[in-house]
Formats: structure tokens, C-alpha cells, sequence
């Protein structure tokens, strides 16, 4: 068994030595490397060539800087591997990942492994178990999982690097990343990949280290692009599961997590300037049929509060009894 494992690389040249070892020192040694250099403006892609040159593993795709969706589909194109692993350049792996991975899945060729949770990791070297995906492992079938997981709210294993990918599941699905969008990237794919998915199993061990304290990586700004990037991913899948053939209880299930999500990304309008704020107001309005799903005291009082103040009312409204309370 293969594994490929993409690598999105951008300005991380203080990090990345220490992610491409944690790969390269697994004893499990059947892989390829994939790294993608996205159009760094640091010493990333030096360092890339070098362990290229090192080791034939290791295979460098350099090219513009087009974001992080665009950096994982290059990499899922040139992948060989039986199963896609996704490791951001500034983070890392513990332990025998691999090895672990290998014996999972040697007898049990699924569609999807999905992961447990991560490790956070902080430059004093102090690192913190955080096991915030708590799958009950007794989960069998398909639409038990679907209705598990969009029932989890905020805490589901969305990001790329959370799960494991069957290579052909990926390709023959078409399960690339979305280009262009800046912020719920690896949400709007994990949407897809629930969509799709057949078969599964889910890990009962963490390895992934997260590094909190990178001040290299991007930090997402309160502006009308990536809170309508947000929108637009919600939007997009809030349409597919409705007009798909999923189970009726996994579509209404799924309508309360889109919209509490909704309800939650739209408070960061808030946040944005002024011109942004007008253009996010504008196009939160549009959406009262999705918010409209929304369970829960707290998500049904701002519905109601957009609904009849306004969306500009709402937000400052809320603004201001936060900073009442003191944030």
C-alpha cells in the first residue's frame, strides 16, 4: 500500500524542515512526498529542491500562487498513492503515523478513514492532547455517519488534514477543492466527500501536531472576501443536500447545521469596515430561507432579530451587548 502525501507549502521556510522530517523519519517507508510550493517569496522552495535531490520519494510542484484549494489539487494530480494524505507545511506528525494507517487499512480498503482530533503544538515545545472530534465508534453504516457528523455543529473533522483519502474514491468523485475560495475551503470539500462516501472506518488514535503559534500563517481578515467565501460554501451545499437523493432525516439534520453556521459566520460581519459590512448585509439578506432552519435559544433570536431589526440593526445590537458583557 501507497500513500501520498500532500504537502501545500507558502512562506513557511522556518517550519518546514521539521515537517518534512516528521514524513521522512516514518517507518512505515512506502510514499511519496508530494510538495507544493505556492508561489513562496521565502526560502520554502530552496528547501524543497534540496530534500528532492535527497531522496526520490520526494516529488516538488512549484508553481503561482494561487491559494490553498489550487495547492492541494496540484498535488492530488500528480498523486500515485493508494490512499491522499493532506499535511500543512507548517505542521507535523507524531509517532508511527503511517505505520498505524498501513495496519488499519491493509484488510479494509474504505473510501475514507476519518481522524480523531490533534495534538496542539506551541513553540515551547509544550504540547496539548485536544481530542475534539469524540466519534462513538460503534457508527457502522453510511447514513448514521452523515447524520453524526452534520449533527456535530462546529466540531466536525472538516479539515483536509483530519482524514484519509482512497485515491480513486477522490479522482472517480471528482473531489477536488473548490479554486478561489479563501476561507471553508476544506469545509466545502468535506461536505462533498460526505456526499459521496461509501465506506469508512474511523481512527482511534491521534498523530497530527497543529502548530498554533505560527505567525507565518495566514490569518483570515474580517473582510467581504473570505466571510463570503463562507457564505458562498453554505449557500452551495445548503442547494445540494436539498435537491440530492440523501435520506430525508440526514437533509433536515443537515439544514440546522447549515444554518446555525450560517447564523455563526455571519456575526463576523460585524468585524469587517464599513463598505464590507454594507456588502455582507446585502448579501445575508438574501438568505432568510436558509437561517430560516436554525435550532437552538441563541440562533433563533438572531434570525428573529435580522428578520425584524435588519441585519445592520441586528449586528450592532449584538456588538454592543458584547462588549457590555466584556466579550
Amino acid at each position: 500500500m501507497k500513500f501520498s502525501i500532500i504537502v501545500p507549502i507558502y512562506n513557511i521556510e522556518n517550519y518546514l524542515d521539521k515537517c518534512i522530517l516528521s514524513v521522512l523519519n516514518q517507518n512505515y517507508k512506502n510514499f511519496e512526498l508530494i510538495l507544493v510550493n505556492d508561489g513562496s517569496t521565502d526560502g520554502s522552495y530552496e528547501i524543497c529542491k534540496n530534500y528532492e535531490r535527497q531522496d526520490c520519494r520526494i516529488i516538488v510542484v512549484n508553481k503561482k500562487n494561487e491559494g490553498l484549494p489550487a495547492a492541494r489539487n496540484s498535488g492530488i494530480k500528480v498523486s500515485t498513492g493508494d490512499y491522499i494524505c493532506h499535511l500543512d507545511g507548517d505542521d507535523f506528525w507524531k509517532g508511527e503515523y503511517l505505520e498505524y494507517l498501513h495496519e488499519i487499512l491493509k484488510n479494509n480498503q474504505v473510501d475514507v478513514a476519518f481522524g480523531g482530533g490533534r495534538f496542539d503544538y506551541f513553540d515551547d515545545n509544550n504540547i496539548k492532547k485536544k481530542l475534539y472530534y469524540r466519534f462513538p465508534l460503534k457508527i457502522k453504516n453510511v447514513i448514521d455517519l452523515q447524520i453524526y457528523m452534520m449533527s456535530l455543529g462546529h466540531e466536525i473533522p472538516a479539515s483536509a488534514w483530519s482524514n484519509v483519502y482512497r485515491r480513486d474514491f477522490v479522482i472517480s468523485n471528482n473531489l477536488y477543492f473548490t479554486p478561489g475560495l479563501t476561507w471553508s475551503e476544506d469545509t466545502d470539500n468535506y461536505f462533498n466527500i460526505l456526499m459521496h462516501v461509501k465506506s469508512f472506518l474511523i481512527m482511534d488514535r491521534v498523530f497530527y501536531c497543529y502548530r498554533k503559534s505560527n505567525s507565518a500563517a495566514m490569518t483570515k481578515s474580517y473582510n467581504f472576501k473570505n466571510i463570503y467565501s463562507n457564505i458562498k460554501v453554505l449557500r452551495k451545499w445548503y442547494k445540494n443536500y436539498n435537491i440530492s437523493k440523501l435520506d430525508f432525516e440526514l437533509k433536515k439534520i443537515s439544514n440546522i447545521r447549515f444554518a446555525n453556521t450560517y447564523i455563526y459566520i455571519s456575526l463576523f460581519a460585524a468585524k469587517a469596515d464599513r463598505i464590507d459590512k454594507e456588502k455582507l448585509c446585502q448579501e445575508i439578506e438574501k438568505d432568510f430561507d436558509l437561517m430560516k432552519h436554525c435550532k437552538g435559544l441563541g440562533y433563533r433570536m438572531i434570525y428573529l432579530s435580522y428578520k425584524y431589526l435588519g441585519i445592520n440593526n441586528s449586528l450592532k445590537l449584538i456588538n454592543n451587548i458584547k462588549k457590555w458583557e466584556g466579550d
